[in-house]
């Protein structure tokens, strides 16, 4: 033990004083932050470019603005991906391995609808009362997306424990890693190798790849900070793939399941026929809504509204560094941008699909819409990547919310407090933890129940 504290704290020294290092802890003259929701900024946010109406001129690469600010991910879960290295040959052998597992045709959607399926319903019998609803909507995300990003075998249920694990202190280490403070001279208490249950649970779920990064641990996490420090390939940390892919997806599930089941919506029965139709059967006219007779919204535009509404990343920082080298750190605020009335009219607050009917999908021409950041970063999960391919984000998004509406359907209720309508959900980490799944009384001997009453409004 003394002997990881040592390699942890010469880490820290070697990362805070060589500067050599691609990536290295930030000038202690940091500037107050700044924080805009005007598109055109975000967009020059997002490229790590001046950003001419604060008079700020960048001189750090954009590979490493971006990098500097994700630091607290490397702490927290011992990640070497592009969100967190500037070297160029990391970064692209990252995307090199993620891009082709997003590129998914229509063929392979079905197999993964079934998937999604298997996931949700064997998760449910678990219990004929009650459940915690994030953490069921955590489970079946991480489960299901595990199949497309690392082809684990979904019908498993030997390892639903150690799933839940990670799904579970996932949530935590990032709650923990906001307040990580770059500038302390020891490794938090939180530190990715201080985490035993959740590198238990990767060992239990990921055997083979993740030994070895578990005999490596150290010199990972050590060469993320330091890369002319060599640990081989040591690269092999399933969380590089399973966080972009799985840790932002499920807060957006969890809402757009909510919006459609729990809050008294109008056209909440349109909507769910809608993605109850694409995860029975996800063909491309499924998804655009061309096959569903009767149906005023798509699964994508349902899809899309829950990406406008509740984005992803809330908020996309970069780190700026001034010719002085005095640096501050500058958010572009998703959330606020994809709310704005200018662009979306009076009702921007409310989650409404149909809005989306009249606009085009394609790149650049949704006003004010970025939940998969923008160029020169955008997510590969954002578009279709051939012809006969749908979009990963929005259509896996689209299958967790159908094949949760459906087996949920007249069995089970949502309860907890809730907001009016018109009022957003609230999108912090934590807010919601207290709804459940409440299973509803059979009533007529067939296994079907009424309709789930609508949750306490406040």
């Amino acid at each position: 033990m003394l002997c990881i504290a040592l390699l942890i704290t010469l880490a820290y020294v070697v990362a805070r004083y060589n500067t050599g290092a691609v990536v290295r802890p930030a000038s202690s003259n940091i500037g107050t932050p700044i924080r805009s929701a005007d598109l055109q900024e975000c967009v020059e946010i997002i490229k790590t470019q001046h950003l001419s109406s604060h008079g700020l001129i960048n001189v750090l690469k954009m590979a490493e603005s971006r990098a500097r600010p994700n630091q607290r991910l490397v702490v927290a879960f011992g990640v070497n991906n592009c969100f967190t290295t500037s070297d160029h040959d990391r970064c692209q052998k990252f995307r090199n391995q993620v891009v082709p597992k997003l590129k998914v045709d229509f063929g392979k959607w079905k197999l993964t609808a079934a998937s999604v399926k298997g996931v949700v319903q064997n998760e449910l019998r678990r219990s004929d009362q009650v459940f915690n609803l994030s953490a069921v909507v955590r489970m079946v995300t991480l489960k299901s997306v595990l199949h497309p990003l690392l082809e684990f075998d979904t019908a498993r249920v030997d390892v639903d424990d150690s799933i839940r694990c990670i799904a579970e202190e996932i949530n935590k280490q990032c709650v923990r890693s906001k307040d990580y403070d770059k500038s302390a001279p020891d490794q938090p208490d939180w530190a990715f190798p201080n985490q035993i249950e959740l590198r238990d649970a990767l060992s239990a779920v990921f055997p083979v790849p993740w030994t070895k990064a578990f005999r490596n641990r150290m010199l990972q996490a050590i060469s993320t900070v330091i890369p002319q420090l060599k640990a081989g390939e040591g690269l092999e940390n399933p969380l590089n793939l399973i966080l972009p892919g799985y840790e932002t997806v499920w807060r957006v599930v969890l809402r757009c399941f909510v919006e459609l089941t729990a809050r008294s919506h109008p056209n909440a029965t349109v909507w769910s026929n809608s993605l109850q139709a694409f995860s029975n059967n996800p063909t491309r006219d499924q998804l655009e809504g061309k096959t569903v007779a009767g149906a005023a919204v798509s699964a994508s535009n349902i899809a899309r509204e829950a990406l406008r509404l509740y984005p992803p990343t809330r908020r996309i920082h970069r780190e700026y560094q001034k010719e002085d080298g005095s640096t501050i750190v500058v958010a572009a605020d998703i959330e606020a941008m994809q709310r704005d009335p200018a662009a979306w009219g009076e009702d921007a607050l409310t989650f409404r699909p149909e809005r989306w009917q009249n606009i085009s999908y394609k790149e650049g021409e949704a006003p004010n819409f970025l939940p998969f950041g923008g160029k020169p970063f955008s997510c590969p999960a954002r578009q279709r990547h051939g012809s006969g391919e749908a979009p990963f984000g929005v259509s896996m998004i689209a299958l967790l919310v159908g094949a949760l509406v459906a087996e949920t359907s007249g069995k089970w209720e949502v309860v907890g407090s809730l907001p009016k309508v018109g009022v957003p959900l609230d999108t912090d980490r934590d807010a919601h933890d207290d709804l459940v799944l409440r299973r509803l009384p059979v009533l007529d001997g067939t296994g079907v129940s009424p309709s789930a009453k609508p949750v306490t409004s406040i």
